[in-house]
């Protein structure tokens, strides 16, 4: 399953309907397969489902975004429940011609502070919907909540999560880093967590650390007369073969080269 949902823009995601639910105690989420994508703003209790067999469990602040074409079911009865629910659908673009279309990239989930887009929320779930203004009124009034849902809970978030995943890299690039350290260390998936960095940077995380455990390297071998394997752990290569492989592949020259040059210019 995948942790992201990228939408081509334009054209532009069309809201569908909307509603504030409240689960009865003992009931279960609905045995379906869904055919659009449903955003789900949690308020209160425990949310329980399946999407393909696998478990999701939601809980008070959180958001998901359920995708089209899920088989969708429940293993037990949810926790009283109350949470909005959107359901918008995205077709696809016939205008990139004219208007070349942008990627918008969402997590499918994460933490949300429902209390700031109540009134936004509420507007939207008891909207009227009797006649064509009332349906471009909810429409615009839809995109005008995507658009701040965006910018509050996702890019803002991104900004801080890569300066966040930077300093933690510089800081602790002798220990042992994976792509999962780091996504729990901002609340992300781990493919968001790898799309949001290398969107701000222009490279991976790991490639990153990468990077930086070699430029540590280099101070190294220029300043001490440690041998190779020593270095390649102190600055957190767990094995020398992967050290030795990416140095040559950085600097087109064996660690100990480098060393020699470094110190005869």
């Amino acid at each position: 399953m995948e942790n992201i949902i990228q939408l081509e823009i334009p054209p532009y995601p069309m809201f569908r309907i909307s509603a504030f639910r409240e689960f009865e105690e003992g009931e279960w989420h609905i045995t379906r397969k869904n055919m659009e994508y449903i955003l789900i703003i949690m308020v209160e209790g425990k949310l329980y489902f399946t999407e393909n067999g696998r478990e999701v469990e939601l809980n008070k602040d959180e958001f998901y975004i359920q995708r089209p074409n899920i088989y969708q079911s429940a293993l037990r009865p949810s926790k009283t429940p109350k949470y909005y629910y959107i359901h918008f659908t995205q077709e696809v673009s016939d205008y990139t011609e004219y208007f070349p279309a942008k990627t918008l990239i969402l997590p499918t989930r994460g933490k949300c502070k429902v209390h700031v887009y109540r009134n936004y929320l509420d507007r939207i779930a008891y909207a009227h919907l009797d006649s064509a203004s009332d349906i471009l009124e909810v429409q615009s009034l839809f995109l005008d909540f995507l658009q701040f849902f965006y910018e509050n809970e996702i890019e803002q978030p991104k900004c801080n999560a890569g300066t966040v995943l930077l300093d933690y890299m510089r800081k602790n690039y002798q220990s042992h880093i994976t792509l999962k350290t780091l996504s729990e260390l901002v609340n992300f998936s781990e493919d968001y967590t790898r799309s949001i960095f290398k969107k701000r940077y222009g490279i991976a995380p790991l490639e990153y650390l990468a990077k930086i455990r070699l430029e540590m390297a280099c101070k190294l071998l220029c300043t001490t007369d440690y041998s190779i394997e020593k270095i390649a752990y102190d600055v957190g290569f767990g094995d020398v073969s992967v050290f030795y492989r990416n140095f040559v592949k950085a600097f087109n020259m064996a660690p100990s080269k480098w060393r020699s040059m470094s110190r005869n210019m």
